[in-house]
């Protein structure tokens, strides 16, 4: 039985007091308002929407890592090589594209292959997709430069230190 009314406690009263006159063995139980029946029914979607938030995250977090230290690791197997590069005349600018330029490369791979794994789990998860559909192009253009973004954030500190090296010092 659904009710509307202003004044919710006024009406399971008469509810209560309805039904015990018309079959005193009757039980009447769980009454309340819309709004707390509501919660309870998008309760379990909020909590997979914030399980899917926090590990999306996580996974954000854990790229960026990962790109920085292979970034990272990249320029300090490649030190020799740098200097050289500057000592043969390359500036500073040269050598910071250089290492965003593979750090592009390396991000854009990784973009298309997740690409590819999204559509392919678009479907199982359309369930719990609300306002979007499962291949929805702004959401992943959205992904798409986020991602970015991190891969940016985490190649600039390796760029820059490849770019700080002294070409003597090799």
């Amino acid at each position: 039985l659904v009710l509307r009314t202003e004044r919710p406690e006024v009406a399971a009263l008469a509810v209560r007091t309805s039904v015990r006159r018309f079959d005193p063995e009757l039980a009447v139980h769980e009454l309340r308002p819309m709004t707390i029946v509501i919660e309870d029914e998008l309760s379990t979607s909020r909590i997979l929407f914030s399980l899917f938030v926090a590990f999306a995250v996580l996974a954000l977090v854990l790229a960026g890592t990962g790109l920085y230290g292979l970034m990272a690791y990249g320029v300090s197997q490649r030190r020799r090589e740098i200097a050289i590069r500057m000592a043969l005349g390359a500036n500073r600018r040269e050598i910071s594209a250089l290492v965003l330029g593979r750090a592009a490369r390396l991000t854009a791979a990784g973009m298309l292959i997740g690409t590819v794994g999204a559509f392919g789990i678009a479907h199982a998860l359309s369930a719990v997709l609300f306002g979007v559909t499962a291949t929805d192009p702004s959401t992943y253009l959205a992904v798409a430069g986020v991602l970015l973004a991190v891969a940016l954030l985490a190649s600039v500190v390796p760029a820059r230190r490849a770019a700080a090296l002294d070409a003597a010092a090799g």
